[in-house]
């Protein structure tokens, strides 16, 4: 499939790795040579020099013959024009916009800018709100960073585990001893910097941030079983009221309606804009840092605490604040990844990654082939849906003997009708199956040729 995206930056470059990974044909533009140099150093991609949103540059770029453009440049309306142009002038079938600034998503305008007949965009991202929805669904159910959708009835959601948790130093072959009930299946572990696939050996640690796929219905059972099941909420403050903590709030206004919300932000100006999105939130002007603003705000009494300011430094500093103060789950938004481990080392109950869940996102409205990407985590490992159709390779093959690579690939969930099955041991794959898949990211090719017939070669 020929790709072409449009930014080379962080998330530019990130979903450029995820696909060119499944062997698409990727072509990329940036005006900046500097960055494109960077990408092609790792990556066998196409780099265009240009502007994104100029016809020549299109054109020189392949859109003509492009499936999916995916514009994700630092400017909104570069992004807007570039889908525009790729509909009149290429015909480009699917056109996905990452749109960061709000006023395009205000009630009164949304509506209608975004119409299929006028605006020429077949998916648009707002990263600020849809890291908001993922927050929230979190704090729904309590003891997780996020919560991400697969198939109907089952999500993945990450859980951490402290010295408390009833599994830490249990070996995953054995977890089902401890709890015989329990139908999950662990797709990635993240251990001191770094993620991996487990395998049924490995040992889960103290601190361990676990990925697994839960049944709906089984979730808080899942999130007990880690030891993170909290007593029902009913303080949260956020810590920042940009874009993020604005529509965070909304989110939990709508969702949680009970709890006791407050939002601090130094900014007098984003405090009035505040105001109009929100009914019940208090809203406090001040320093997310300062120990009286927190005091103010009842950081005492708060169950949970979330950093969402645009400067990474000062959400730590506030998040090591909120568990001076006790508070029992901290989470806390990091856009440099070098700060993952230090902050998980401080003992941040939750790390939220901007620029992963972006991706994510845009990934899930990207489908290759059979093959479609569902969330990456940590640019590790990717979590993938394959569809099974009748000519595929992977027929009449076995979900443990013939699929798994120990470390690399397991096959963490199999549909098959209405039927779901987790961490489906020795299963025999049938047409018209559908299967998640955990993958190491430098293994995602091997998926490619193990599941399309030689035809498609």
């Amino acid at each position: 499939m020929n790709i072409l995206i449009l930014g080379a930056g962080q998330v530019g470059c990130n979903i450029a790795e995820s696909l060119v990974s499944l062997e698409n044909h990727i072509t990329i533009i940036d005006n900046d040579d500097r960055k494109l140099a960077k990408i092609t150093e790792r990556l066998d991609i196409q780099p265009i020099l240009g502007h994104a949103a100029h016809p020549n540059v299109l054109e020189r770029a392949g859109a003509k013959k492009t499936d999916v453009l995916i514009a994700v440049t630092n400017v909104d309306e570069i992004n807007i024009v570039s889908c525009e142009i790729a509909h009149a002038l290429f015909a480009v079938p699917v056109k996905i916009a990452r749109i960061r600034d709000q006023n395009y998503f205000q009630e009164e305008h949304k509506s209608f800018i975004f119409r299929e007949d006028n605006i020429s965009i077949d998916y648009v991202i707002s990263p600020e709100v849809e890291i908001s929805k993922i927050i929230s669904q979190g704090l729904q159910i309590g003891g997780s960073s996020s919560v991400i959708d697969i198939f109907d009835d089952a999500k993945l959601i990450n859980v951490r585990c402290t010295e408390h948790s009833p599994v830490v130093n249990t070996p995953l072959k054995l977890l089902f001893n401890l709890f015989p009930d329990l139908d999950i299946s662990i797709v990635a572990i993240q251990r001191a910097g770094q993620t991996i696939i487990p395998h049924q050996q490995d040992v889960i640690q103290k601190n361990d941030r676990v990925y697994l796929i839960a049944r709906k219905s089984q979730i808080l059972e899942a999130i007990s079983a880690f030891g993170n099941l909290e007593q029902p909420q009913k303080s949260i403050i956020i810590g920042g009221g940009g874009n993020i903590g604005k529509w965070l709030a909304v989110e939990i206004e709508k969702t949680q309606p009970a709890l006791d919300l407050k939002i601090i932000e130094k900014s007098t100006e984003q405090i009035e804009v505040i105001a109009n999105f929100l009914k019940k939130a208090d809203l406090l002007l001040g320093d997310t840092c300062s120990q009286e603003i927190l005091q103010g705000a009842g950081i005492e009494k708060c169950d949970t605490f979330i950093a969402v300011t645009n400067d990474d430094k000062t959400n730590i500093l506030s998040a090591l604040l909120a568990k001076y103060y006790k508070v029992k789950n901290v989470m806390v938004l990091l856009s440099d990844k070098k700060l993952f481990q230090f902050a998980s080392s401080l003992g941040i109950d939750s790390i939220i990654d901007p620029n992963a869940i972006t991706v994510s996102t845009i990934l899930s409205h990207t489908k290759q082939n059979r093959i479609k990407a569902l969330h990456s985590i940590d640019s590790c490992v990717e979590i993938v849906e394959i569809f099974v159709e009748d000519t595929s390779n992977i027929v009449g093959l076995s979900t443990t003997y013939d699929i798994l690579i120990p470390g690399q690939i397991i096959v963490a969930a199999l549909k098959r009708g209405d039927e779901l099955i987790l961490y489906p041991d020795n299963f025999t794959i049938t047409a018209y199956d559908k299967l998640i898949i955990a993958v190491t990211k430098d293994t995602v090719y091997k998926v490619k040729k193990i599941v399309l017939d030689h035809s498609s070669y």
